[in-house]
């Protein structure tokens, strides 16, 4: 069984939620003093660690002058974890959504200390997706652990033959041959792989690339897993993602064409006779049409998007093999794209278009789909 550790000046209950009978069971620790609560944490050799992050909150049991945020705390961590990767573990932050929002403004490196960031109101709402996520991410740490450092990419990813193009990218490569403890495998995993649609994709943008309606893709996944669609190498065990590559190749057995020739109703259509079911186009987000190219998933709201009726998303830290995310017209139009968790910026390079689409009006489309 894996061993977790949940350190909080009051939340002891969320010890419990996060923990999953029998597979990860989180202990409180209260807020003590830096040195003393980083040993505290090692000396449990735990799994996963999950901090909240304005500790400096509290008063009790610590001088003042010497609170600290949990980010201080997770770097001490992080920072022993590089000089001992065998005692290495996951860091996580579970903390309210003022905090939360804390750091990510004044302080973003903070974001990169923590495998995930979590809001106390999500672990209550989605306990059992959150679970999946902590016990995949303790499997992911016992996994590297044994690997003595040695990283090898095609054994973490389970990459085989057709995935050997996409993972020719000595960007890549290097992150995963220089990292010198597990948790830079695991950020680079999730931050660059998992989070950002490239060399794997999740459900939305796989339902893009087919241009069917996100409400049928369960009809469709189980056709995927039989054809080895699905990424089944570290972390796919709490993040369902598939390989792009590989659904292009499928889809493209099925279309007999290249996905950007053919529209939405169009490759419905074709997956509906081959597949003996009946699946839905997507409809754009913004005309509610059948008859447009989709290509990616809305960074902002996930539905299916096309190019034509979207802009760019600034993300400095995008690695050269991940693709640029885009935010849909009608997210810009709505503005909902600046009040996520970690909201989005508009690419400069799009920046003067943005008082346009918010001031255009929607067109009806001309065709429907029966």
């Amino acid at each position: 069984m894996f061993k977790g550790v949940f350190v909080d000046d009051a939340d002891e209950a969320y010890a419990g939620v996060m923990s999953t009978p029998g597979e990860l069971e989180f202990e409180f620790l209260k807020v003590c003093p830096l040195t003393a609560q980083a040993l505290a944490i090692r000396e449990r050799s735990p799994d996963v660690v999950a901090l909240d992050y304005r500790l400096d909150e509290v008063d009790a049991g610590i001088e003042a002058g010497h609170t600290y945020k949990g980010s201080g705390l997770a770097q001490l961590l992080r920072d022993v974890a590089i000089s001992n990767p065998a005692g290495d573990f996951s860091l996580v932050l579970v903390s309210n959504e003022t905090k939360l929002k804390a750091a990510y403004d004044p302080d973003k490196t903070a974001h990169d200390l923590f495998d995930k960031v979590y809001s106390k109101e999500e672990v209550n709402e989605n306990r059992d997706l959150v679970r999946k996520e902590l016990n995949a991410l303790a499997r992911a740490y016992e996994t590297l652990r044994k690997m003595d450092g040695k990283f090898d990419i095609s054994t973490i990813l389970a990459s085989n033959d057709l995935d050997t193009q996409q993972l020719d990218s000595q960007e890549l490569r290097r992150s995963f041959e220089s990292a010198a403890a597990p948790h830079l495998i695991v950020r680079q995993l999730l931050r660059n792989m998992i989070e950002r649609p490239a060399i794997l994709i999740d459900d939305h943008w796989a339902c893009a690339m087919l241009g069917i309606n996100p409400e049928d893709f369960h009809l469709i996944a189980p056709v995927l897993q039989d054809e080895g669609v699905a990424y089944t190498g570290l972390l796919g065990d709490g993040w369902r993602r598939w390989w792009s590559g590989r659904l292009e190749d499928f889809s493209e057995r099925i279309f007999e064409d290249r996905l950007s020739g053919l529209t939405s109703a169009e490759r419905a259509t074709k997956l509906s006779h081959a597949l003996g079911k009946v699946i839905r186009p997507n409809a754009s987000p913004w005309n509610d049409s059948v008859d447009e190219y989709p290509v990616f998933s809305c960074a902002s709201c996930g539905r299916p998007a096309e190019l034509r009726h979207s802009l760019a998303a600034y993300d400095p830290r995008a690695p050269r093999y991940a693709t640029r995310r885009r935010i849909c017209w009608d997210c810009i139009q709505k503005d909902t794209y600046k009040h996520l968790n970690s909201p989005l910026e508009v690419d400069e390079t799009d920046e003067d278009l943005i008082g346009d689409v918010q001031g255009m009006e929607r067109a009806v489309p001309k065709v429907a789909y029966d």
